[in-house]
């Protein structure tokens, strides 16, 4: 497979908290593309952001009693999902290659919204990463960066109120709808 048949089917996987399978082998090719592909680097002090799910409302036991025997177990993943989503010591710093954004206008996009991603948001200053966001395949362009997830990094990280407030542009989905509710 060629390099951008393989940035294409990176970009073309579904968001999904369980993250994504075989990191090892996608780490090497992101080390190559960085190393081969110097104009798709970043430039150097050029803030990322992630933002993970949360922004879910508390599960209630009741509202699962119609899933079958088993609704208590069903309802206590869902509970623990809902609980990992408010710990930032769930936040996973594995060094992989993972997908970032460069602009807080993704991360307020009701594209994001619609996915449950309004939880803590991760500011990174990589020391090295690539942008693949011009590799765009149609549908929302998450202006997509991919570097690594690496906590000596880390600039802060945020609830996603707060980080709106500090980093949004006001041209975000979330930013609009917040303004145009706050001028009624």
């Amino acid at each position: 497979m060629n390099p951008v048949d393989i940035i294409l089917k990176w970009k073309k996987h579904s968001m999904r908290t369980s993250g994504r399978e075989k990191l090892d082998k996608t780490d090497e090719f992101w080390e190559l593309i960085y190393e081969n592909e110097k104009e798709l680097r970043i430039p150097e002090g050029t803030l990322l952001y992630r933002v993970h799910e949360g922004g879910l409302e508390k599960p209630e036991l009741e509202t699962f009693d119609d899933m079958g025997e088993n609704y208590e177990e069903i309802f206590r993943v869902y509970y623990q999902k809902w609980e990992d989503s408010l710990a930032i010591d769930k936040i996973r710093w594995t060094n992989n290659w993972l997908s970032f954004t460069n602009t807080p206008d993704v991360i307020g996009s009701n594209y994001f919204s619609r996915k449950n991603l309004r939880g803590f948001v991760i500011v990174i200053k990589p020391l090295k990463g690539i942008n693949i966001s011009e590799f765009h395949n149609g549908g929302f362009n998450e202006f997509e960066v991919v570097a690594p997830m690496d906590k000596s990094t880390l600039v802060e990280i945020l609830e996603f109120d707060e980080f709106m407030s500090k980093y949004g542009t006001g041209n975000s989905d979330y930013e609009k709808i917040k303004n145009r509710i706050l001028n009624e």
